[in-house]
């Protein structure tokens, strides 16, 4: 190593004063990299450099810099501040570092350890070091020999139980020069001396050792020592058994919100024995290879421990110690609450069937973040979220409310569906042909005496429907749609308009574009003939992919009064009825009430009786229908009306939702009634 002391002259030559601490730090280090031909550690006449091996400058931790030898194998680290510094060559590969330090000029000696590294070293300001490295095509020379000595066996301490017998050993090594150690253990010992090692488990098996030289980690010795035999000499288990702990469950204890009277079980299986085993203190016996849950424990006790021993043979035994799970109750108990059961009629004001409701929903009581299973949206505890939509047919929902922070805290709530908000429309014609239902709902009659038809097509085929066309008198077009136009339906879904067309016959025909209905779904079609033309039946028909119709002719004389046939109910009336007693007269206070009315109740209902109060037209006969949400008729009853309600009792095994409830006088303008039957 060479160490350039820099003086400075500037000072001296141009009279110059400045003082030390203003002088710049050019401090350097460089070196030579060279191919040691002869492996004598020396570089000698015509031993070339290496260049582009990798030469790393670090400083405690860090890499400061690093670059890579040039052509004559040359490096230099420049500008350097003063500091601790250490070098590290980088092996390119194939080559062996030459030995370290030989010599007394340090100028033609290799600087480098076996691992390529020169340890830290202080460079001054101003101050210039050479650190030079040497490779080899030849390994260094590597004869390290360790041999063992006096293997001796130990009973533990017990000599009644061989299973717990060690061993120690004796080692020396000899042909090298300082330390050696045995990896992974650090502790350094002393060539051509013996040590002692152990103990070792004789159960362990033979011990194999790996011997390394402190100075060049290539440089190994390997032994594989085999134990002696066990030395405790008493009987041992002919037999031996194991015991396997399986599932650890918790149990609230049916106190989900009490953490502290939590209970665990576990699973045990013992095999290797015959006959039977029993897991002391317990006496029960059980057999071997099977089973078996031992509990419940109480968490709070800590771990449990069972011995497991053979009931034919004592010495046969092993041991489990079991930890208790975590508690499985609440910590944190919460609450959870539902508000604004609102419905929404989907788009469908007059098909109940599709009605859905949302509902808001506030958790509270616990921290952080809560969640309604499955869902994984997380609502931060004391808001508010909403709910849905779900279909209102579906009937209660049952929302299991979660803590995400605890999952064993849980509150769940029930929200019963509001009744539906459409008002269905009862048709003047219904007929049903194979899996294809009719519908007129209604005639409409404007100020220029033109009709407008109200046709509803129910398509319960699986197949998508094709068109729909309805037939139109001889010599007539319809005054709406417009040929070629496309017609939009209340669903949204749009249909090309031909008007007139000529097959299967004379109609106006009405065929998908784009989507259609099936597997249950309905579209409303409707066209306006002129005044001229009232049909007293019109034939509908129908195509379902690929190629099959179905026809069914529809009567229009149901539809006197040239109006649909809609089931009319006022707001009042579509809310839960108030259940009047029989003989409370119309409120004297309100005008509309000296109109003749009919009252059902209880409403909503269970099912079984309803009263139908028809104190209004006590003495006469009157006919009483009940219809279902799409306006089927689903039953019909004749009764004299009196003072004492009517019994009405409703049809076994009907759904929940939506039904009518239809008086019809032998005078006077039929009643009509929203009846919501719950389960």
């Amino acid at each position: 190593m060479k160490n350039i002391s820099v003086l400075l002259l500037l000072s001296l030559l141009f009279g110059l004063c400045f003082p030390v601490s203003g002088i710049a730090q050019n401090a350097s280090v460089g070196g030579f990299v060279w191919d040691d031909l002869n492996a004598n550690g020396l570089q000698d006449t015509l031993e070339p450099g290496i260049a582009g091996v990798v030469v790393v400058l670090e400083n405690g931790d860090s890499t400061v810099a690093n670059q890579a030898t040039d052509s004559s194998g040359h490096y230099l680290f420049s500008d350097l501040s003063a500091d601790s510094f250490r070098l590290e060559f980088v092996n390119p590969g194939g080559l062996f570092f030459t030995l370290q330090n030989v010599g007394s000029n340090d100028s033609i000696d290799s600087d480098a350890d076996n691992n390529g590294f020169v340890g830290f070293f202080a460079l001054a300001d101003s101050q210039a070091l050479d650190f030079d490295a040497g490779f080899s095509a030849t390994p260094l020379f590597c004869a390290i020999n360790a041999s063992v000595d006096s293997v001796l066996c130990s009973d533990n301490n017990t000599p009644a139980d061989t299973t717990d017998d060690t061993f120690t050993l004796l080692l020396s090594v000899a042909g090298g020069v300082g330390t050696w150690h045995v990896p992974p253990d650090t502790t350094l010992f002393a060539y051509d001396s013996a040590f002692v090692f152990g103990p070792f488990p004789i159960s362990g098996g033979p011990l194999t050792l790996i011997i390394v030289d402190s100075g060049d980690s290539t440089c190994t010795d390997t032994l594989t020592i085999a134990p002696p035999p066990p030395c405790s000499t008493v009987d041992t288990c002919a037999t031996p058994v194991t015991a396997t702990v399986g599932a650890v469950t918790c149990d609230n204890n049916g106190t989900p919100n009490d953490a502290t009277d939590d209970t665990f079980t576990f699973e045990l299986t013992v095999t290797g024995g015959t006959g039977t085993w029993s897991a002391l203190p317990d006496t029960i016996e059980f057999p071997y290879d099977s089973t078996f849950t031992f509990g419940p424990f109480p968490i709070s006790g800590g771990p449990v421990s069972r011995v497991v021993t053979d009931n034919a043979d004592a010495l046969c035994s092993d041991s489990v110690t079991v930890d208790p799970p975590a508690v499985c109750s609440c910590l944190t108990p919460i609450s959870a609450t539902f508000s604004d059961v609102v419905c929404n009629d989907n788009g469908t004001s007059n098909d109940s069937t599709d009605d859905v409701f949302t509902f808001k929903l506030t958790a509270t009581g616990g921290t952080g973040t809560w969640r309604a299973l499955p869902d994984t949206t997380a609502t931060p505890f004391d808001s508010t979220a909403t709910f849905g939509p779900f279909p209102i047919s579906g009937g209660p929902l049952t929302l299991v409310v979660q803590s995400n922070s605890d999952t064993f805290c849980v509150d769940s709530v029930i929200v019963t569906p509001p009744a539906p908000c459409s008002v269905p429309v009862m048709a003047c014609d219904v007929k049903e042909i194979g899996c294809i239902r009719f519908e007129l709902l209604g005639i409409t009659l404007d100020s220029a005496k033109r009709r407008t038809y109200q046709m509803q097509v129910t398509n319960n085929c699986d197949n998508k429907l094709i068109y729909a066309a309805f037939q139109l008198p001889k010599g007539i077009k319809a005054k709406a749609p417009d040929d070629g136009s496309v017609y939009t339906a209340p669903s949204g879904r749009e249909y090309e308009v031909r008007n007139p067309n000529f097959s299967p016959y004379y109609s106006i025909r009405f065929k998908t574009t784009t989507d259609s209905i099936s597997s249950g779904q309905s579209d409303i079609f409707e066209y306006t003939l002129p005044a001229q033309a009232q049909p007293a039946y019109i034939l509908a028909t129908v195509r379902v992919w690929p190629k099959i119709f179905y026809q069914a002719h529809l009567n229009t004389f149901d539809c006197d009064d040239a109006q649909p046939k809609f089931l009319k109910a006022t707001p009042s009336k579509l809310q839960p009825q108030v259940n009047n007693p029989p003989g409370v007269g119309p409120d004297p206070g309100n005008p509309g009430s000296a109109t003749p009315q009919m009252q059902v109740y209880p409403n909503p209902t269970p099912g079984g009786i309803v009263n139908v109060y028809l104190s209004d037209w006590a003495g006469q006969t009157v006919e009483i229908q009940l219809f279902d949400g799409y306006g089927k008729l689903v039953l019909t009853k004749t009764a004299v009306a009196s003072d004492v309600p009517f019994e009405l009792e409703l049809p076994a095994g009907l759904d929940a939702g939506i039904y009518w409830v239809r008086m019809i006088p032998p005078t006077g303008k039929p009643q009509l009634q929203q009846l919501v039957l719950q389960w």
